[in-house]
């Protein structure tokens, strides 16, 4: 590789084999992707190209790194999350209360089997086991088949 003539393509392909390194799944975006036409990909995780939030990777990961909060809670954090991110018309600000979602955890309240109102945190990401989180790159253009090894 010439370091003077550097390509999109090799960038791409450095940073797919990144990824891999620390252990991502990584998927070609269009398998993922709405359908074109009548055409649907069975492994299609987004209704729309607006739809940033991959809906049921992110129910299964709060339910896998809160396992001892409630449904109902779950489900809660998850409206506040994705409510947080589009509630101002200023990326910056959106920017900020995911960070600190992502940061402090999102605040929740459920009752316990004895009716006591509990309040606890369901967290994104799981900082005590990493293994805990899921970890996904999808690349527009290059096919996992063109992976390099």
């Amino acid at each position: 590789m010439n370091r003077n003539n550097i390509t999109e393509s090799e960038i791409e392909q450095a940073t797919i084999e990144w990824f891999k390194e620390l252990r991502y799944s990584v998927l070609f975006g269009p398998d993922i992707s709405p359908g074109r036409g009548e055409v649907i990909s069975p492994l299609q995780e987004r209704a729309s190209y607006s739809d940033v939030i991959l809906e049921n990777r992110l129910h299964s990961a709060l339910i896998k790194i809160n396992p001892d909060i409630p449904g109902e809670a779950i489900e809660d954090a998850y409206r506040k999350l994705t409510r947080a991110i589009h509630e101002s018309p200023l990326l910056a600000a959106n920017n900020h209360r995911f960070h600190k979602m992502l940061t402090e955890g999102i605040d929740v309240e459920y009752q316990d089997e004895t009716g006591r109102i509990i309040g606890d945190k369901v967290w994104l990401v799981d900082f005590d086991n990493p293994d805990n989180n899921s970890k996904l790159s999808a690349h527009p253009h290059i096919h996992p088949s063109q992976f390099t090894h």
